[in-house]
């Protein structure tokens, strides 16, 4: 991604288109098992923009018309800046006196999933920033709140298009978020049809491992309609194939959006031999790797590859040099299982790898900038 000021609009959409320290010693880091000192220098704060339009694919209420956002891309201290343009036709279903059942089902906004920013507005008080209360309705929507919720609710409407604004402060954790739709009354609906995407705040150089650095990364998306392996741009391949050579590392970033609430997603590879650790949860980098247990179904909240909607997960993964497959499990009560088919194929890499099972851990927060 190129990072500045410039529109991150993703083809193929044709309409309106935690390790504090001082500047003179950089970032202490885990490198193989050892600490070391970041090997690149920071980049400074950026405006980041990306520009998402509301639109019907088939029945399902999309951005820039995929069943998944863009993968949006930041870093400690940037201003992120989304363009929010609902295409929907008017409903006329935004005022209820019962806020508990569906209604203003084209009616949206947009919210940052972990990230800590403003909850109202951005400093200058211009732009909203991630506050849930505002509600974006189609162009020609007519809303009449005054008669049922009063007319402080009206204050909240936005009409056909809106810029959200989010400040990252300098020493914001880094790791996996997603952003989604969060209107009361609407939120499953919208969620549920693709109106989400991933949102990563990428690691400083030289604070993870090697080994975590080099790994080929993969963003995975648990939806209602199945897991998919995201494209950047948007969309992506629903239920695929994973493909990886003899030895390969790969560091997979998950993300359970759906919208059920009642179970957990269980993430289980379809071999056994599979070596398989978890480095965050929720954005947060962990002490050390665990090694995942494919097998804990009674008690998912013990599982790290088990998660509940809106978790995210970080995985490091190696590929064995010859598959040992695995028995199928069955969803339970409390876990629906997803399937990760994995293909071991081509010529076997020697990829970069650790015994060491050390992270930098919840400390692993970036430098100031300077």
């Amino acid at each position: 991604m190129k990072r500045g000021t410039k529109s991150m609009v993703p083809k193929g959409f044709s309409r309106r288109s935690v390790l504090q320290g001082s500047a003179a010693i950089g970032v202490a880091s885990v490198i193989g098992g050892t600490l070391g000192l970041a090997k690149n220098a920071r980049a400074q704060p950026a405006n980041v923009h990306y520009e998402l339009a509301i639109d019907f694919l088939d029945d399902a209420r999309v951005y820039n018309g995929n069943l998944l956002g863009p993968t949006m891309r930041i870093r400690p201290g940037d201003t992120l800046d989304v363009d929010l343009i609902n295409n929907l036709p008017a409903l006329h279903d935004d005022c209820t006196d019962n806020h508990n059942q569906e209604h203003g089902l084209n009616t949206t906004n947009f919210h940052t999933h972990g990230l800590h920013v403003s909850p109202s507005t951005d400093s200058t008080g211009e732009f909203d920033a991630d506050n849930v209360f505002v509600s974006l309705v189609p162009e020609d929507q007519i809303v009449a709140c005054e008669e049922v919720c009063g007319v402080d609710v009206k204050t909240m409407f936005r009409y056909g298009s809106n810029r959200f604004r989010f400040e990252l402060p300098d020493d914001h954790i880094t790791g996996t978020f997603w952003y989604h739709a969060h209107k009361h009354g609407s939120t499953a609906v919208q969620v549920g049809d693709g109106l989400a995407g991933p949102l990563i705040v990428e690691d400083e150089p030289g604070v993870m491992p090697d080994y975590i650095e080099q790994a080929v990364e993969r963003i995975f998306f648990v939806t209602n309609r199945g897991m998919m392996l995201v494209d950047e741009q948007g969309g992506g391949e629903m239920n695929p194939e994973i493909t990886m050579r003899p030895g390969e590392v790969q560091r997979w970033r998950v993300i359970n959006g759906t919208g059920n609430g009642t179970d957990f997603a269980f993430m289980r590879p379809n071999i056994a031999n599979l070596e398989m650790h978890l480095i965050a949860f929720d954005g947060v980098t962990q002490d050390r790797r665990i090694p995942v247990d494919y097998e804990a179904l009674d008690e998912p909240w013990f599982n790290p590859s088990a998660l509940a909607s809106g978790n995210r997960a970080d995985f490091i993964v190696r590929a064995p040099s010859v598959a040992e497959p695995r028995d199928t499990l069955r969803s339970t009560n409390l876990s629906r299982v997803v399937d990760m088919p994995i293909k071991i194929e081509g010529a076997p890499v020697d990829a970069l790898w650790s015994n060491e099972d050390t992270l930098p851990g919840r400390g692993a927060y970036p430098v100031r900038r300077y």
